[in-house]
C-alpha cells in the first residue's frame, strides 16, 4: 500500500471508531457515491435526546487525511487545522 492509502484506510478507521464509540452505523460509500465527493455514510437511528425532533438519518461524511510531525509543548501533542480559527484560550 501507498502511504496515501494507509492515511485513508486509517481515516475509515477512525470515523468506525468514533461511530461506533456513539453507538452509530458506519458505512464506506460507493464509487459513486464517491464522485459526489461522499467517502462514507454515519447512520443515526435514534434520539439524540429526549427533546430531539429529527431522528433516522444519516450523515455523509469527506475524510481528509494529513501527515504532519507533531511537537510535544508540556506533554501534550498539539495539531493545528490549517484555515480553521484556534479559539482557544
Amino acid at each position: 500500500m501507498t502511504e496515501n492509502d494507509i492515511m485513508a484506510e486509517l481515516s475509515y478507521a477512525y470515523l468506525h471508531a468514533v461511530a461506533a464509540r456513539a453507538g452509530f452505523g458506519c458505512k464506506v460509500g460507493s464509487r459513486i457515491d464517491d464522485g459526489a465527493s461522499v467517502d462514507a455514510f454515519v447512520r443515526v437511528d435514534e434520539k439524540m435526546a429526549d427533546d430531539s425532533v429529527i431522528w433516522n438519518f444519516d450523515i455523509e461524511i469527506q475524510l481528509k487525511a494529513t501527515k504532519q510531525d507533531l511537537t510535544e509543548v508540556e506533554g501534550r501533542y498539539h495539531y493545528f487545522f490549517k484555515g480553521i480559527l484556534d479559539l482557544s484560550c
